[in-house]
């Protein structure tokens, strides 16, 4: 579980699995007030980041990701990093791009959908996700 409250405090203790093998960082004071990230073998970091790098043989990581505070529980976790409320509700729109290249219909009469997409008389708009569908039948 990803590390919400950046504001950890000394002696607290970080966890991850990684290759089937556990690990272990303690959050040590470290010079002029700052913080250090020890790993169990007694290497030093400033930040989680470089820890987890180490961890995983120089790879980049993000530490707050790949860390786990010690006894933190899955469902304060997950409540945590519940979905906002409202984003469920938004539509998905085309980018200019998208609309740019999009086919243009013939001249002539033509009706326009929800999405600006031109529809012949007599056929049912088609939404975003059914583009593959409509150009068939419209082909």
């Amino acid at each position: 579980m990803a590390i919400e409250n950046r504001d950890l405090p000394v002696g607290a203790r970080l966890v991850a699995d990684y290759k089937k093998a556990h690990y272990v960082c303690v959050v040590e004071a470290g010079e002029d007030g700052k913080k250090a990230f020890v790993l169990e073998d007694g290497k030093r970091f400033t930040s989680p980041s470089a820890a987890g790098s180490t961890v995983m043989g120089g790879t980049a990581c993000n530490g707050w990701r790949f860390w786990t505070v010690e006894g933190a529980t899955p469902a304060a976790d997950a409540a945590q990093s519940a979905p906002k409320e409202g984003k469920a509700d938004r539509t998905r729109t085309r980018t200019k791009k998208a609309a740019a290249e999009a086919p243009q219909p013939e001249a002539g009469d033509y009706l326009i959908d929800g999405d600006g997409r031109p529809v012949n008389e007599g056929e049912t708009p088609v939404a975003v996700e059914g583009e593959e569908q409509a150009d068939a039948g419209r082909a």
